[in-house]
């Protein structure tokens, strides 16, 4: 079964929806790059995410939330 979760504090007015779309992209991104443990995984994520536009700035937001690392 492949899941997509996005925390309930993003389901708020006041959080704009390219967040929330990254958010998901993120989520969407992790099951399409797969499990396999000898793929190179983190290679994939990253260039999956370096599509979306305004990447750095929506992770810096993230971060301020405390809700990415």
């Amino acid at each position: 079964m492949r899941s997509a979760i996005v925390r309930n504090s993003l389901d708020s007015a006041g959080i704009p929806d390219e967040i929330v779309d990254y958010v998901l992209y993120m989520q969407l991104a992790n099951i399409a790059r797969g499990f396999d443990p000898g793929a190179d995984r983190v290679t994939a994520y990253s260039d999956m995410l370096s599509g979306f536009r305004s990447r750095d700035e929506i992770e810096e937001i993230l971060r301020e939330m405390g809700l990415m690392h």
